[in-house]
């Protein structure tokens, strides 16, 4: 189940943020919602909802910069 952009928000911080096991459990949870193959689903709640600022990079972290191209 994906998280909510709350989660989300407060998942990233806490990868940036956070030290030792929080930033692990952080980058863990981050890890598994990336894998999720309905995770680009959510692109545009993220961007438009999201409140931390690199919660809004996220995506083009790991869609890439053009999440438009066509193949």
């Amino acid at each position: 189940m994906a998280p909510t952009i709350p989660e989300l928000d407060l998942m990233v911080q806490s990868f940036y943020e956070g030290r030792g096991e929080q930033q692990k459990a952080a980058q863990t949870a981050l890890n598994q919602f990336k894998e999720d193959p309905d995770a680009w689903l959510l692109v545009d709640s993220i961007l438009s909802e999201s409140k931390h600022p690199q919660t809004k990079c996220t995506p083009r972290y790991w869609y890439g910069n053009d999440m438009t191209a066509e193949d």
